[in-house]
């Protein structure tokens, strides 16, 4: 996307199954909105998407959820390449696939306090991830840098 804006499901998600492909340019950020209450996108739970290759592992990497999960490992391909990435939302359990492996593993549950993360350290959120919607749109960010996505899925899980 390049100057588009955000560009999301008409219709709202709970438990869900979606896959894409996505290829980030030099510098790049973006995202995966799940589960966003309203159409200002607030709260979100953000699954980051962005030019990580090579890089170490933060609450900000791809794969993780942003500000409050880091991802387990750091499994972008370099810059340019095509990466396959799944993530399953079903009740407060949330996972991230990233070109075949498990990145995110995390229940919402553990987050029942706002501004802060299970591991004591404090994050940006004045809601308690346990209390986001657990049905939402979902949504690619356009955060003004280029980005390519293709293949983009989601199935309704029961």
């Amino acid at each position: 996307m390049n100057g588009g804006g955000d560009l999301g499901t008409k219709g709202k998600y709970g438990n869900f199954l979606l896959d894409c492909s996505f290829k980030p340019a030099k510098g790049s950020n973006s995202g995966i909105f799940i589960r966003m209450g309203d159409r200002k996108w607030i709260p979100w739970l953000e699954v980051q998407v962005q030019d990580d290759f090579g890089k170490g592992v933060t609450k900000h990497t791809v794969g993780g959820v942003f500000d409050v999960s880091a991802p387990k490992v750091n499994a972008v391909k370099p810059t340019g390449e095509w990466n396959r990435m799944t993530i399953e939302a079903k009740g407060s359990k949330v996972q991230v696939v990233l070109n075949g492996v498990l990145v995110t593993d995390m229940d919402l549950n553990d987050w029942d306090t706002p501004n802060k993360n299970p591991d004591g350290s404090k994050n940006k959120f004045k809601i308690a991830y346990k209390d986001l919607p657990k049905k939402g749109y979902i949504a690619l960010q356009d955060h003004g840098q280029a980005i390519e996505y293709r293949n983009v899925r989601i199935k309704k899980l029961k």
